[in-house]
């Protein structure tokens, strides 16, 4: 059994790591945003401890 490439999913790579979470999508997927996204960094507590959150909103 051939083993398949894993794809380059390292989220610090933000253009690379979209395209390529598109493509995983099983259709053609195109930018259509027409406005700045900013994004935010946070954790809240959970049960087992801190749950990390990433919030986009327009800038």
């Amino acid at each position: 059994m051939a083993s398949a490439k894993r794809p380059n999913l390292d989220p610090s790579d933000i253009p690379n790591f979209v395209k390529t979470m598109r493509a995983m999508m099983g259709w053609k997927n195109e930018e259509i945003t027409q406005t700045e996204i900013a994004n935010a960094y946070k954790n809240i507590e959970g049960t087992n401890g801190p749950i990390p959150l990433r919030i986009y909103t327009p800038s």
